[in-house]
């Protein structure tokens, strides 16, 4: 578990949230309840995170840190709480939603009015400007790289590559090709079995 803070002064001013991000390689997040809920000016913030969150949006330390874990977690503001409730991504953006707070309402019309429809039109939502500067390389001045630079560019263009691929779609090629390599191996199998 690696645990961190949360600075978003668009969104929470210079209120800090207590995150942690799991190491079991699902990328999910966890969101300190109480101190979210302050962050985006609810008021009774004891009873907002349940009130305002379904059940399976929150959780609680001991169960982040799963049954029989003992090793001890650092630099936790206030301290290892196993009982202090924490949200998920979409816990969190239940509680944005809810906020009246101007900030958290600006955000609230941004999902709405331009990340959704975008999502709904195109599968996708890209920040705005990015593909005019992605289109604004010029292929002829990468032609006339020397090769050291080539070589580095050929690897910082890959990397990029790599962050904007679907992770779930990788894995699924990655295992269908294993499956019809096994299909092969077994048909190959087979086959000289049959022959003998």
């Amino acid at each position: 578990m690696k645990v961190m803070i949360l600075k978003n002064s668009a969104l929470i001013g210079d209120n800090e949230i207590t995150t942690i991000q799991s190491d079991d390689g699902s990328d999910t997040f966890y969101f300190a309840g109480k101190e979210l809920a302050t962050a985006l000016g609810y008021v009774r913030t004891r009873d907002v995170v349940t009130r305002h969150t379904k059940e399976w949006m929150r959780t609680t330390l001991r169960n982040i840190r799963g049954p029989g874990n003992t090793a001890p977690f650092v630099n936790i503001p206030g301290g290892v709480q196993p009982n202090r409730v924490f949200v998920t991504e979409p816990g969190l953006y239940s509680l944005v939603f809810g906020s009246r707070l101007p900030t958290a309402e600006d955000f609230q019309r941004w999902v709405f009015e331009d990340v959704l429809p975008s999502i709904r039109k195109t599968g996708t939502y890209t920040l705005p400007g990015v593909m005019n500067m992605i289109k604004g390389i010029d292929d002829m001045e990468l032609q006339q790289l020397r090769i050291d630079d080539r070589t580095e560019a050929r690897g910082e263009l890959v990397r990029k590559g790599e962050l904007v691929k679907n992770q779930r779609k990788v894995k699924a090629g990655r295992k269908g090709g294993l499956i019809a390599q096994e299909n092969i191996r077994q048909s190959k199998t087979k086959s000289l079995t049959t022959s003998k």
